[in-house]
Order: C-alpha cells, then structure tokens, then sequence
C-alpha cells in the first residue's frame, strides 16, 4: 500500500485550510454588507426631498434637479473606493463615453481646503458640491461611500449603489441616453 508523503499531507491540509477560511470571510463580508445593499435597493422608485448643496463659489443648488435626469455621486477624498471610481468616471467622460452635465459630485461634508487640496492631486472635470451640515447625506440616507444615486426627472430614485461599482459607466450611458 503507498502512502502519501508527509509533505504533501501537509500542503492539502493546509491548502484545505486557505480555502475554508477564504469561503468564511466571503460569506462575513456579505452578511456585513447584506443589510446596506439591501436598504439601497428598498430606495429604488422612491421620491426624494430637494437638499440644498453648495458650490465651491458659494452658489446654493438644490438637489436632485427637477425636470432632467441626474447622477448624484456621495464620495469622501479619504475613502479608497470612492477614489477609484472618480478616477474611472473621469476617464469615461475623457474618452466621450457620456456628458458631464447630469452628474453631481456631493462631498462628505469635509472642511472646503480639504476638498481643494485632494482636487488640486486629482482633478475632476465633473462639478463638485459640498454638503456644509451633512443634511444631503442624512436626506438621501447614504450609508456608505460612495453611494451613486440615478434619479429620474420627476426626482424619484431609479438606482442606487453601494460602494466601487466597475459597472458604473456602463449603467451611467445606459441611463443618460
């Protein structure tokens, strides 16, 4: 009878192991995740109030703009993700894969030198509004960054996502056609 040497024992256990442990934290990752995916989806085809915001001159605007389909993207300068996805909406709108007009960019509520100086690093061809006293973020219920809303023009939600979407700029032409 031939027996498996130790060494290769030992490399399956432990393979075995990798994988069992691997298949845990997938499994955690989305049961943290399933209750913010979740209430983003229960938003989808809701209304939404308007929500001041600001330029960086100063000029107010309200939020979503009624009468036209808009992108409204929540985004932080120190969150990872949300860095990656602008750089890949910035590189959509470079190669003309759709306007600019229609998206909003909506800090966290960061100081504005803050906003400037990671904007000065990446800049950004799209407008960027800041939410003073963080009310934008508390009426459209953003859980996470980024958070992307697509509102249709009577202003009620269409689809909204969670966290680094690479789908993004595809659903964004989809949407804006």
């Amino acid at each position: 009878m031939a027996y498996a040497e130790p060494s290769k024992v030992k490399k399956t256990i432990l393979n075995r192991l990798f994988d069992s442990l691997a298949w845990l934290l997938v499994l955690v990752l989305l049961f943290w995740q399933a209750p913010r995916w979740w209430k983003t989806y229960q938003r989808q085809g809701m209304p939404l109030n308007q929500v001041e915001v600001y330029a960086f001159d100063g000029d107010p605007l309200l939020l979503p703009q009624i009468g036209g389909k808009s992108i409204l993207v929540f985004w932080a300068s120190w969150c990872g993700p949300c860095q990656a996805q602008l750089s890949m909406l910035s590189n959509a709108y470079k190669n003309g894969d759709f306007q600019k007009e229609a998206i909003y960019l909506v800090n966290l509520g960061e100081d504005k030198k803050i906003v400037e100086s990671y904007l000065k690093e990446n800049p950004s061809p799209f407008r960027i509004y800041l939410s003073r006293d963080s009310s934008a973020w508390k009426e459209f219920e953003v859980l996470a960054t980024p958070t992307i809303l697509f509102i249709l023009p009577n202003g009620v939600i269409d689809y909204a996502t969670t966290g680094l979407s690479p789908l993004l700029n595809y659903r964004i032409k989809s949407f804006l056609k």
